[in-house]
């Protein structure tokens, strides 16, 4: 929950070369923290990288 008492929620698209670093990002950031894994198999529409 946010400071303001809302739930929050983030989406975010990895590589798999980044999903290592980035398990590891969140158990030191939030150990607690709850976040689900799906394997795509395709994207569709623009992506833009930032």
């Amino acid at each position: 929950m946010s400071m303001s008492g809302r739930l929050c929620s983030l989406q975010s698209i990895i590589t798999r070369a980044e999903y290592h670093e980035f398990k590891w990002i969140m158990r030191e950031t939030d150990p607690k923290a709850f976040v689900t894994i799906a394997d795509n198999v395709h994207v569709l529409g623009r992506f833009v990288e930032f």
